[in-house]
């Protein structure tokens, strides 16, 4: 098991992110960019990036239970990543499941020096496991955006490859 930190130990690691390569795994990111519930969530979240964008499939016992898309930005030496995670099964322990393999992703293979977790006040579930992590809270801009007639704000979380190497050791 990998050793993650303490918000993600002692969990089965049955997810698997893998570049989308395999046609059958393009026709899958391609059919869930075009539905409504990701061009909905677009319209709504818009990323603060549209430059070096990435997209990677998850699978579940080798089914696609979802896909993460990775904005980079590329500031001088420092590199930051906003990813976003969209699951097609609401299971918390799937968004924990993808979350750690992210992590470890973006902070061992991409070698990433700063990660922003952008989460909109309306997802909860993401609000819950941002307050249990050991990110750091940057800040919140209230009634950033109207969704379904409700005001929501937008929450900022940061971690930095150090402080993500320490909670490792």
């Amino acid at each position: 098991m990998i050793k993650m930190p303490i918000l993600f130990k002692n969990i089965e690691y049955d997810l698997l992110m893998e570049s989308v390569s395999l046609e059958s795994d393009k026709d899958y990111v391609n059919k869930q960019i075009q539905s409504d519930d990701y061009i909905n969530f677009l319209h709504q979240h818009p990323p603060n990036r549209t430059e070096n964008v990435d997209y990677y499939i998850l699978k579940k016992h080798n089914v696609p239970i979802g896909f993460i898309t990775i904005c980079y930005d590329l500031e001088g030496d420092i590199i930051s990543a906003e990813p976003c995670i969209l699951l097609s099964t609401k299971k918390s322990i799937n968004t924990l499941k993808a979350f750690a393999i992210l992590l470890e992703f973006l902070f061992f293979e991409k070698q990433i020096d700063r990660l922003e977790i952008k989460v909109y006040g309306n997802n909860k579930q993401m609000i819950h496991i941002m307050n249990k992590s050991d990110f750091c809270y940057e800040g919140k801009i209230d009634y950033v955006k109207m969704v379904n007639g409700e005001p929501v704000s937008i929450l900022y979380y940061s971690l930095l490859k150090e402080e993500y190497y320490e909670l490792l050791s």
